[in-house]
């Protein structure tokens, strides 16, 4: 029973490795079809971050890792809940992020998309963050032979 609700708890594996395989390339190679593909890297690792590395109870069963939401709801007399969407898979979830990054005026430079990122309310860390996406990205890049590159 407890093997149970760990495997349900963790989403993807967890680890670089693991991650990179079951949800990383994906992400790659979808941004490597648009005008984004030079920070393809960059949004894999937003989506490390956002998950946990794949780890987050919602990674799974939504089929995406960067936390995107619907419309707030409110039922009578409650809080308003954010309800994360769903994607038949991993590579849907990443072409619904780049089309909202496109959306809000993302460029698809890499300086631009970092300052941009800063900029956008996005985190709420400041530099902190920056540090910490470029730290993922370099494990991300270091990993990336496991997507045949």
């Amino acid at each position: 029973m407890a093997a149970a609700i760990l495997v349900a708890w963790r989403g993807v594996s967890g680890g670089v490795a693991d991650y990179m395989d079951e949800v990383g390339c994906q992400i790659i190679e979808a941004a490597e079809k648009t005008e984004f593909r030079e920070v393809a890297t960059l949004v894999a690792a937003i989506g490390a971050l956002e998950s946990g590395w794949g780890s987050a109870v919602w990674v799974e069963p939504r089929r995406q890792v960067f936390a995107m939401k619907a419309n707030r709801r409110r039922l009578p007399g409650e809080k308003p809940i954010d309800l994360i969407l769903g994607f038949s898979s991993f590579a849907a979830s990443a072409v619904a992020a780049l089309s909202l990054f496109r959306k809000r005026g993302f460029p698809a430079d890499r300086d631009g998309f970092l300052d941009r990122l800063d900029s956008s309310g996005y985190h709420k860390t400041g530099d902190e963050y920056r540090v910490r996406l470029l730290s993922v990205e370099k494990r991300i890049i270091k990993n990336l032979k496991r997507c045949g590159k």
